[in-house]
């Protein structure tokens, strides 16, 4: 039995955990501000990349990755 599955996600605690995890890498690297990549593949894994993809950017995120040329 296949049961459906719904997944929400909330962009402003994706953004919020973004920034927290920059801050905590921060204070360890207290010499500079941490160099964190946000990785954006498979489509989010099927939450929408671009949106995913925009709200890291607002977070403050400089650089995104995805796993190939296709998905940039």
């Amino acid at each position: 039995m296949i049961r459906p599955t719904t997944a929400r996600i909330d962009l402003d605690a994706l953004k919020s955990n973004y920034r927290h995890f920059v801050d905590f890498v921060g204070r360890e690297r207290p010499d500079g501000p941490p160099g964190v990549i946000a990785v954006v593949k498979a489509n989010a894994y099927g939450h929408g990349a671009g949106q995913v993809a925009r709200a890291l950017e607002d977070a403050g995120a400089r650089c995104l990755a995805c796993a190939d040329i296709e998905e940039a």
